[in-house]
């Protein structure tokens, strides 16, 4: 699958699809590289990572902080920890609108 991206808004950055993190290339690797020379944040959606890899994932883009909350547990998974990794943000698929 080819590494797109599509903007989000002017401040936030764009959303990164059509790369798997777990199983990426150099070349992927230095595009988004790139992207996060460029952006403030990156917004990345359904990877298959542990909370160890998107960690050091992330800090092999930059310096980050680590945000970890357990009080917004989502309803469907309440067992879930949130993990925020300034500045790629790991989320799950985009909601349903329908």
């Amino acid at each position: 699958m080819e590494l797109r991206t599509r903007p989000l808004t002017d401040r936030f950055g764009p959303e990164v699809r059509g790369v798997d993190l777990a199983n990426m290339d150099c070349q992927s690797f230095d595009a988004i590289y790139r992207l996060r020379q460029r952006n403030p944040l990156l917004l990345l959606r359904r990877q298959s990572m542990t909370e160890r890899a998107q960690v050091d994932f992330t800090r092999s883009l930059s310096d980050l902080d680590l945000i970890v909350r357990d009080d917004m547990h989502s309803p469907r998974f309440a067992k879930r920890t949130t993990v925020f990794l300034k500045p790629v943000i790991f989320a799950a698929p985009e909601p349903s609108l329908a």
